[in-house]
């Protein structure tokens, strides 16, 4: 397992659209996304599925083998 800053080019996309998966082997078992609450910064974490869309700082835990892990940034 690893948490990660989503990389730019996974910004906007889902996860379909992504296929960590399907290409990678890996699989998103978690997303922190940060948002305001009545002025207050709260840390929300979803459990995501195929329509989930990534944000700018979403923060993503992968779960997959070391060797992917590095080929994340490529896609």
């Amino acid at each position: 397992l690893v948490e990660i800053e989503a990389p730019p080019q996974f910004v906007g996309k889902t996860l379909q659209e992504l296929q960590l998966r399907q290409t990678l082997d890996m699989q998103v078992m978690l997303v922190k996304r940060r948002e305001e609450d009545n002025g207050l910064m709260r840390m929300k974490r979803e459990m995501p599925g195929p329509d989930f869309e990534i944000r700018k700082n979403d923060l993503m835990l992968l779960l997959g083998s070391a060797a992917n892990m590095k080929k994340i940034t490529s896609l």
